[in-house]
C-alpha cells in the first residue's frame, strides 16, 4: 500500500463538494450529497442529518466508496464493493443511483 496522500488523491482526488456520493461502511450504505472534504474527514449530508466519516476508515477497508455521482463523471464502484466484501453483510443495492425519470 502507497503512501496516505497517494491513498487520499487516488481516493478522493476527484470527488468534489456537491457530489452526490454512495458510502458502505459496516453493513450500512449511505447516499448524500458531499458537503465538506479534508484530508482527515468527509461529511455529507443525507435526507435528515449529516454524517462524518473518518479518512483512517477508508484506509483502513472499514469503509468503502460506493459510487459517485458528479457534474464530470458518474461512476459506480462494482469491483469495489462486492457481493463477497470483508464485511460478510448482504449484497449492496447498486441499482440506487438508477434514474426514476
Amino acid at each position: 500500500m502507497g503512501s496516505y496522500e497517494d491513498f487520499y488523491e487516488n481516493s478522493f482526488g476527484g470527488i468534489n463538494i456537491g457530489d452526490e456520493i454512495k458510502i458502505y461502511k459496516e453493513g450500512q450504505t449511505y447516499t448524500g450529497t458531499l458537503i465538506f472534504k479534508n484530508e482527515h474527514y468527509i461529511t455529507v449530508q443525507l435526507p435528515y442529518y449529516r454524517e462524518g466519516f473518518s479518512m483512517l476508515d477508508f484506509y483502513t477497508g472499514h469503509a468503502k466508496i460506493a459510487g459517485v455521482r458528479g457534474e464530470d463523471f458518474d461512476i459506480e464502484m462494482d469491483d469495489i464493493v462486492t457481493d463477497e466484501d470483508e464485511f460478510g453483510d448482504e449484497d449492496i443495492d447498486m441499482d440506487a443511483f438508477e434514474d426514476d425519470e
